[in-house]
């Protein structure tokens, strides 16, 4: 059963990226889920949720790198 709420981590896409980011925590994985919003954000019209969903994690988790 999937999870599709509207809050940071009750979603699959986002709750994958904190599985992987749990695994192996890293600047890199938080730099590229914001750098695909970012270049989506630039060539679209809209950013797609499960983009959104993921950098939101990345951004809530990006204090576990340090």
């Amino acid at each position: 059963m999937g999870a599709w709420e509207n809050r940071n981590f009750e979603n699959d896409h986002a709750m994958d990226f904190v599985g992987d980011f749990t695994d192996n925590p890293s600047l890199a994985m938080i730099e590229g889920a914001l750098s695909t919003v970012v270049e989506l954000g630039a060539e679209e019209e809209y950013i797609e949720a499960d983009e959104a969903s993921v950098a939101l994690a990345a951004t809530t988790n990006s204090y576990s790198c340090y």
